[in-house]
């Protein structure tokens, strides 16, 4: 059997009775012995390891709502970009058809004989110079 501290520090042989759980030098002097567990640091302990336990799994579960929660916003996310993608390249199509339109219109108009001309500000072009 291992010497309890006492004894070891003191380099003392640690002699213990038949169904005790304290060595006859910490009984003589009174001090505490640690061969065996004392009963109240025991359940000391292990009510503190419950409530470490009890608290990680609290932990744990808190984890992984947030961990769904956080994918449950990316997938929102993605959907929102998604979305303004779409409608980037809707506009852009739109911009594109205006734009080969405007260059397909004939400037002349054979039916009415007239020129179409896109409209200018002739002011600027007339203005006098100081």
């Amino acid at each position: 059997m291992r010497p309890c501290d006492n004894c070891k520090r003191l380099g003392k042989r640690c002699l213990v009775g038949e169904g005790s759980d304290k060595c006859a030098r910490c009984v003589s002097v009174g001090c505490a012995c640690d061969l065996a567990p004392n009963p109240a640091a025991w359940e000391r302990l292990e009510k503190e390891r419950q409530r470490v336990f009890n608290e990680s799994n609290e932990a744990l579960a808190k984890f992984n709502r947030l961990q769904k929660q956080l994918v449950v916003l990316e997938e929102r996310k993605r959907k929102i970009v998604d979305l303004e993608l779409k409608n980037i390249e809707e506009l852009e199509r739109e911009e594109e058809e205006q734009r080969v339109a405007a260059e397909a219109a004939p400037m002349f108009d054979v039916a009415s004989e007239t020129l179409t001309v896109p409209d200018l500000d002739w002011s600027s072009l007339f203005a006098e110079s100081s």
